[in-house]
């Protein structure tokens, strides 16, 4: 992820944190202009996708850190 990215997804789990809807952080990030990494505007559905996309990669990542601690043993 670019620095950008990392604080664009930074904000995006603070807000989630607060129990926000998308749709309030979509107009959070527009307000403060955070655009996507396409320059386009934030709405609710892209604010969902990038978010879960992260989870994702965040998973992945532990469940790969998990094997490789267990495959050494």
């Amino acid at each position: 992820l670019s620095r950008y990215q990392e604080e664009l997804i930074r904000v995006i789990e603070e807000l989630r944190g607060e129990s926000r809807t998308y749709k309030e952080i979509s107009d959070y990030l527009k307000s403060k202009n955070f655009k996507s990494s396409r320059g386009k505007e934030m709405s609710p559905q892209l604010v969902h996708h990038m978010y879960k996309k992260y989870l994702r990669k965040i998973e992945r990542e532990n469940f790969i850190d998990i094997s490789l601690k267990t495959d050494d043993s």
